[in-house]
């Protein structure tokens, strides 16, 4: 998670997050997109600003 824009930042809106046993996955739903990312920390749903470096940063097309 990111504090603010900056390079490859996107505000996106957090639907829920959830512990996965060693860390935090967030679920986030922007119109028909959906979306998930984890970390170190629990995120209140809302408007977050999501990093998405481009090494980490894998894309499934749905069937």
């Amino acid at each position: 998670m990111a504090d603010g824009p900056g390079d490859n930042h996107i505000a996106l809106p957090l639907v829920t997050s959830m512990f996965l046993g060693d860390r935090w996955e967030y679920l986030f739903h922007p119109g028909h997109t959906r979306l998930r990312a984890y970390g170190e920390r629990a995120l209140a749903p809302g408007e977050h600003w999501l990093a998405l470096p481009a090494e980490d940063v894998w894309v499934f097309p749905s069937a």
